[in-house]
Parts: C-alpha cells; structure tokens; sequence
C-alpha cells in the first residue's frame, strides 16, 4: 500500500511519537509510507535517523484553520494518489478528510472524537476508546481497534529485581490535573504518616507544576521527593524500583508498556487504558481513581513484598512480549487499514 501518515504537531508528545510509531510498523511491512510533518515539528530528527519517507511541505501556521496547508495537501493527494491517509491528530484529519482520492483513517489518541466524525474510519487504541467513540455518534461499523505498542521487536531479559533501602518509588507523566500526580504526593504523605521509609521521584513537566511543589512543601514530603523535570524513559526507569501510573483518567498508558519493557512493575489507577492493560495482581496493581488512601495501601503493600514485585514485572514481561511489541502493532494496523480498504 501507499500511505500518507499525517501528522501536523510540533512538539514531542505522545500523538506524535505515534506517528512515529506507526510509520516503523507499517514500513516494516513493506508499505510505502510517507509521513507529512510541520517543517517545525520537533520530531523530524528521529524520522530521518529511521530513514523513514518524510515531506515537510505542509507549513500550518493557523491550525485548522489554515485553507492554505489544506489546499497544499489535498495537492499532494491528488499528485501521489496514496490508497489510504492515516492522520493523528485534529487538524491532520481536518486538512485530509473528504478528498476525493482516497479514504482518510483517522487514529483516535484521546476521547475529543468530534473533529474526525467526517472522515472514513477511526481505529481507536483499545475497546474503551471505541466503546467512546460510539457512545459520541460514530458508526460502530467504521470503527476498527488496534492497540498501541513499543516501536521494538524483541524486549530485554529481565535484570535481578532491584532492592533498594528505602524504596523508590516513581511517577512520570504531564505535570496535569488529569494525570493525578497531586493524589500520588497525597499517597506518599499517607506513607510518611505510616513511617513508611521511601523515596519518589516525578519526572515530568507541566502546568501543574509549581502548584505540586506548594503542595509536596504542604505535606511536608520536601526530603522524600525530587521533580526531575523530563527525563528520557530509559534514564527514569533505572532510578526507581516501583512505578506509579495515578492517573484521573488515562485513554490507554504507553508508560505501562514501557514500566514492563524496563522490568519495573507498577501500580496503576483503574482509568480507561489501565485496567484494560492490566490484570489486578497479575502484570500489575489497579487502584480506584482519586483515592490516595488506596494508593497508599497498594505502594506500601508492593514496597514490603519483593517477590511480589518480581511476580508482577515477570508476568507484565510475558505481556509485553506476547502483545505489544512492533511485529504485533503492525498486524493489528495492517488489518485495520484493510478492513476499511
């Protein structure tokens, strides 16, 4: 197939490191892929260092708004005739649906469904996120699931199980209301009122940041947690021997895959993407959303139970290898893109 992968952000965020994603899976099929970038985005390093198709002729000054980057793509559609455009994100699908040369798929990363009622079809990254889709008026028949994955095709052996005193504990996540990082500062206080001995680290950046710090000083968690800012998920996983995903609601939680690949086992809220990931007490710990009380019981309970721990991040590797690494992203992709083709 020839495929069009839009992407129109410029940061170096999670729709667009999918984009990325999805551009190793399909050219590891033997798919002609061509990624359309913003000339400013931030990624464009990472797909040259792929040798991945790239064009960067899409200038989007105005969002989607912008008739200019529409006409200049719908162009380039016309010109190369791809048999299918995959967009991520808003204005993607905004600049690409309704040409008339070939259906636009739009890949659903969040629950704001409403810009790409108008294209072709949607493949939503798990069941919950289709079930959202359908429950805003999108056919359920034009809509295909394929989960998210690691852009790898083999994870490493487990390291021996990492013991340290006192434990560390590690958060890592957009410094957002949603991202729940002010209910996991609430559950370390729980610990230290508990004399539980520990030490956490947050890694991350965000709006929420100088309010989190107001409120860690509050709790006076000050000696026991240090903001990293962002950290690459290689570094962050090597400081921590518990990962916590606190989140307020998560569409599906691409650091989990990374916590198993990196042998870290976790505790997650029971949001969205979590508890469709995880099997409680399995390849993970699922905690009911905003109550840091519980939280604190699951932490304490995983920070005094080693081989608990290494349970959990032994079957979370199963998981991963069974499931969701490259190879099985580009299946599930494949057959989604031909189902609607």
């Amino acid at each position: 197939m020839k495929i069009f992968n839009l992407m129109f952000g410029k940061k170096k965020g999670g729709l667009e490191k999918a984009a990325l994603d999805y551009a190793l899976a399909l050219t590891s099929l033997g798919h002609d892929v061509t990624t359309y970038l913003n000339p400013k985005s931030e990624m464009i390093p990472a797909f040259q260092s792929h040798n991945l198709g790239l064009n960067t002729s899409i200038c989007n000054l105005l969002g989607s708004r912008d008739f200019i980057a529409r006409y200049t793509l719908g162009h380039q559609i016309k010109k190369h005739r791809p048999d299918v455009c995959i967009t991520h994100g808003r204005r993607a699908a905004y600049f690409a649906q309704q040409n008339k040369v070939c259906p636009t798929i739009a890949v659903s990363h969040s629950f704001n469904i409403k810009a790409l009622q108008k294209t072709e079809g949607l493949i939503a990254i798990n069941t919950a996120m289709k079930q959202h889709a359908i429950n805003q008026g999108y056919c359920s028949t034009r809509i295909q699931v394929a989960e998210n994955f690691l852009p790898v095709t083999s994870a490493p052996s487990l390291q021996p199980l990492s013991n340290n005193t006192p434990i560390r504990i590690g958060a890592m996540a957009r410094l957002i209301k949603r991202k729940g990082i002010d209910v996991f500062l609430r559950a370390l206080h729980q610990m230290k009122m508990q004399n539980i001995p520990f030490q956490a680290i947050i890694a991350g950046t965000g709006e929420e940041l100088a309010s989190l710090k107001e409120l860690c000083t509050k709790l006076e968690l000050d000696t026991h947690v240090e903001f990293k800012g962002w950290m690459p998920a290689e570094d962050f996983f090597k400081c921590v021997d518990i990962f916590c995903m606190p989140s307020r609601t998560e569409p599906f939680g691409l650091v989990i895959l990374e916590a198993w690949y990196h042998g870290v086992p976790i505790i997650a809220t029971e949001a969205e993407g979590p508890k469709e990931l995880m099997i409680n007490q399995e390849n993970g710990l699922l905690s009911p959303v905003d109550d840091p009380i519980q939280l604190a019981a699951a932490l304490i309970h995983l920070s005094q139970n080693p081989q608990f721990r290494e349970s959990l991040r032994t079957h979370g590797d199963e998981t991963l290898n069974n499931r969701y690494l490259l190879p099985h992203g580009a299946e599930r992709i494949d057959q989604a893109l031909r189902f609607f083709l």
